[in-house]
């Protein structure tokens, strides 16, 4: 029997599991030494236990954007928390690589679910008049997720071992998946009818066409790429005592505008013109940061990135009115949102080490003003549309 509570509780329910969502990222990315000793013999291949899931998330965004709003979002939700959790509690006997690696990729199904179900849930619990600050909310899971397991997964590790890890975290999920199925209400509009593959492929493909679902993906596909990029790159460009410092600082910056200012601009402006100004701001401010120190000039770069991080959500719901359409948008961002993350960090890497960093950093001002244009023409059209 579900069991209602007020919405802000289930929102932050819901961003919770957001966070267990971004920690099926951190358990790999922050012990990656202690995976690199259990599995020695595999070289560098130890880094597709990280990347198989964006991998996947590249792949089939969309897939998982239509598929969720055909089989309800309430059941997706439900669903991935309990085989993620699952998968947490087989993982934490550490198998053999192969086995490790095959369950990963059943990870990766569960993790595109949550991002896909969570923040249309949100966005269907919040009322108009705070839905851009539950989304921005929503925004911060990725980040706080890591954050929490690179403050707290040391000392967790050190206490109950790397097994004792991954068992809280699929301890953490069954219980939230627990918590939701008693509060979570079950969804007022009956779920579309299941389609053909054909009828399916169709809707894949006209999500592409929509400007409105499409907007959000393209937004967030040039933030992906030079977020986790440039939070990679600018640190190493420092002397080793500051680079630790700087590239928390850089992190907690984009959260904080995130969560404390972007909320009271969307009060006052739409989240699709607070992102606009954001990318054309950004190109700015790394032009006039140049005389600067880097480290101001990355302070300054990431605070501007925090209100593209939090208006990209919130612009989803905004321009998307209904839960199929909200569920294809998320689904886009969460494949460009996949992709950027794969190909960033290499690129900007490769720019940095081919044409110095004045070069890359040229180079991403043309990818912010090209972004900007593109972004200005796609709003035109579907404000057009109405």
């Amino acid at each position: 029997m579900v069991r209602p509570i007020p919405p802000i509780a289930l929102i932050f329910l819901l961003w919770t599991a957001g966070l267990m969502a971004g920690m099926q990222f951190g358990k790999i990315a922050v012990p990656l030494a202690e995976f690199r000793a259990l599995y020695p013999h595999v070289g560098d291949s130890i880094g597709w236990l990280l990347s198989l899931v964006s991998l996947l998330g590249a792949i089939f965004g969309v897939v998982a954007g239509v598929l969720a709003s055909t089989l309800g979002m309430r059941r997706v939700m439900l669903g991935c928390l309990v085989i993620g959790g699952l998968l947490s509690l087989v993982q934490s006997s550490f198998p053999g690589f192969g086995v490790f690696t095959a369950t990963r990729v059943v990870e990766g199904v569960s993790h595109l679910g949550l991002v896909v179900a969570a923040p249309t849930l949100i966005a269907e619990t919040a009322n108009d008049k705070w839905r851009g600050t539950a989304m921005a909310l929503w925004s911060s899971f990725f980040a706080v997720a890591f954050a929490l397991v690179a403050w707290f997964g040391g000392t967790i590790i050190a206490t109950v071992g790397l097994g004792g890890l991954f068992q809280l975290h699929g301890v953490a999920m069954l219980v939230i998946a627990g918590a939701l199925a008693v509060t979570l209400p079950e969804p007022q509009m009956q779920r579309p009818p299941s389609q053909s593959i054909a009828a399916t492929f169709r809707k894949i493909t006209s999500a592409y066409a929509r400007p409105s679902v499409l907007w959000p993906g393209v937004a967030w596909l040039i933030y992906t790429f030079t977020f986790l990029a440039l939070l990679t790159v600018l640190p190493e460009q420092l002397p080793p005592d500051q680079r630790g410092p700087a590239g928390t600082v850089m992190s907690l910056i984009g959260i904080i505008t995130s969560l404390l200012v972007l909320p009271l601009v969307l009060q006052r402006v739409p989240a699709t013109v607070v992102v606009l100004a954001a990318f054309a701001a950004t190109a700015v401010v790394i032009v006039v940061g140049t005389p600067l120190p880097l480290v101001a000039r990355a302070a300054m770069i990431f605070v501007v990135l925090g209100l593209i991080q939090g208006g990209v959500f919130a612009a989803v719901s905004q321009i998307n009115r209904t839960e199929s359409d909200r569920a294809l948008g998320f689904g886009i961002m969460a494949q460009t949102g996949n992709l950027g993350n794969l190909l960033g960090t290499p690129i900007v890497l490769a720019l940095v080490s081919g044409i110095g960093l004045t070069g890359m950093f040229t180079v991403v001002v043309a990818l912010f003003a090209g972004a900007t244009g593109v972004l200005w023409v796609l709003g035109r059209k579907f404000n057009a549309q109405g």
